[in-house]
């Protein structure tokens, strides 16, 4: 039975059937289809779609760079989508008590990150009163330090290294070439950037500095 327009699996079904013909045109393709997913809120699809778009269009980028921006668009929405849930996980603790100062010190950087000042301050109030309601000391709960939250690196699981590594890919720099910078073999700087392409979700360099940038982390 076919399919209807817009259902969950229109979208994988009829690309994995156009890539197969190994036309450049599968690549316009797969970013169009990740659009509807991108619309309906599924962003993990829209990401697996943006995916199997980049290797069929890289080499042009008279169509890379649409592919590119619809990546960098789910990963923006991802992002926000993160700094709602940590000030829901934020507020659940103020609603369960005590209210969590550690979590709203999360909720604050994740909105750093998106350049939202009000939810910034909302986030700031939160991890005040926390404080202040936790240790009475109101000296404390004035500066409401957001320092004491993980930074975006900390946050993604990367250590130091991977961090110094994600930005050298970032910035374009091949396997061969980071491992000159960093004065480590060539293999080694290999397995830095597999570890990095998972703990980030994604499955191309590209999309892992489009979110270095976007994090700050380049």
């Amino acid at each position: 039975m076919a399919s209807r327009p817009g259902s969950p699996g229109v979208g994988s079904s009829r690309a994995s059937g156009w890539a197969a013909t190994g036309t450049w045109r599968s690549g316009p393709l797969f970013a169009g289809l990740a659009e509807l997913p991108l619309w309906r809120g599924d962003l993990e699809q829209a990401k697996r779609l943006v995916a199997e778009a980049v290797p069929l269009v890289e080499a042009d980028p008279r169509y890379a760079a649409p592919v590119y921006g619809l990546g960098m668009r789910i990963e923006a929405d991802r992002t926000e989508l993160a700094a709602w849930h940590a000030t829901g996980l934020a507020e659940r603790t103020r609603q369960e008590g005590p209210s969590d100062p550690a979590a709203w010190a999360v909720a604050v950087a994740a909105w750093e990150r998106l350049s939202q000042p009000y939810r910034v301050a909302y986030a700031c109030f939160g991890q005040a009163e926390a404080l202040l309601a936790g240790t009475g000391d109101r000296d404390a709960a004035a500066t409401a330090p957001a320092a004491d939250a993980p930074t975006p690196a900390e946050q993604l699981g990367l250590t130091p290294r991977e961090a110094e590594v994600l930005a050298l890919v970032a910035a374009g720099r091949s396997n061969r070439q980071i491992a000159h910078a960093l004065f480590i073999s060539t293999k080694t700087a290999s397995v830095h950037v597999s570890n990095i392409l998972a703990k980030l979700g994604v499955h191309t360099r590209v999309e892992a500095a489009a979110t270095a940038h976007r994090l700050g982390l380049d």
